[in-house]
């Protein structure tokens, strides 16, 4: 008897390791690349392998960025009625798994990241192949500083579209604030600004004053994690030249970055979080020097953003 226990033995510690040896592995990749991707290539543009290739290898992550996770096995895709369970492990409260269509893509689930992290956590999440076990990792990275990056002046392309109704004389830029760190994408949040008054009120009555129209829809946050604010005084020549003296006026703005439970559409959205809330004035002042005529503008935006500095100053003259 005993010369056919050892090999019955040997046969069940062999069929144990070819199980165990399954080579069950889980291949992520996040929706968007890591800003400073874009940041490596002076035009902000790299190449798609570059892209990719930071899609499939970035395991930090932040808030309301998509995951997709596929569970393999040796190398390939799971069988057809293979079975793959998901499972959170941990930091489970920030995410929700989705699983995809089960028929069209076996063994794929979506991790869909929430907005209630405040500090970093650790996001670890399960996959279960006929019985063999593999847990992927993440770092979550909640936003860790909104600054101002400058402004790119003139904006050309605010000039252009100012050109066709026949106003070329005046001041134009893209304002631009940066959302931190840079090894994440914040590209599903979006920013809003906001009407919140005006100083003096009511405003000058005067053809170079005008008022406050801001856009009532939310706009999506950058590929480079950046918030985008065009600000323009762009008028008809002649109005400029029948101009003497000077004049200013405040609109007061309020800012907010936030994530969506939803896609905005048509105006309608559902805010998750307000993460960035803040009252910002934008100054206008116009002069025409009385000596040499020449006509000076300044737009002064985001004062106080970063600690006392005077935030973004935009100035030119005709």
């Amino acid at each position: 008897m005993k010369t056919f226990i050892f090999p019955f033995l040997a046969c069940c510690f062999l069929a144990f390791n070819a199980l165990a040896s399954k080579g069950v592995e889980i291949r992520h990749e996040t929706q968007f690349c890591a800003a400073e991707v874009y940041f490596r290539y002076p035009d902000r543009n790299p190449p798609q392998e570059e892209i990719d290739k930071s899609n499939r290898e970035r395991t930090t992550v932040t808030l309301r960025e998509y995951i997709t996770l596929t569970a393999t096995l040796d190398g390939k895709e799971l069988p057809e009625g293979t079975r793959c369970d998901w499972s959170a492990v941990e930091g489970g409260e920030y995410f929700k798994i989705e699983v995809d269509d089960v028929d069209e893509k076996p063994g794929q689930v979506t991790v869909n990241i929430n907005t209630l992290a405040k500090t970093r956590q650790t996001l670890k999440v399960k996959a279960e192949v006929d019985g063999v076990e593999q847990v992927v990792e993440f770092t979550l990275i909640p936003p860790q500083g909104l600054m101002y990056a400058g402004a790119e002046s003139p904006f050309r392309q605010a000039e252009e579209e100012a050109a066709k109704v026949g106003c070329t004389a005046g001041l134009s830029a893209l304002r631009i604030l940066r959302v931190y760190p840079l090894n994440v994408s914040f590209t599903n949040l979006y920013s809003l600004e906001q009407h919140a008054g005006y100083e003096p009120d009511p405003l000058p009555d005067h053809p170079l004053v005008s008022e406050h129209a801001p856009s009532p829809d939310p706009a999506r946050v950058s590929v480079t994690n950046e918030v985008y604010d065009s600000t323009n005084c762009l008028y008809p020549p002649a109005l400029i030249d029948a101009f003497s003296g000077s004049i200013g006026w405040t609109w007061k703005c309020r800012w907010q970055i936030f994530g969506c439970t939803d896609d905005p559409q048509g105006g309608r959205y559902t805010k998750e979080k307000v993460l960035w809330d803040f009252n910002t004035d934008q100054v206008f002042s116009i002069r025409r020097d009385p000596d040499t005529g020449t006509v000076h503008y300044r737009i002064q935006k985001f004062k106080g953003l970063n600690k006392n500095d005077p935030g973004i100053v935009t100035a030119t003259s005709n």
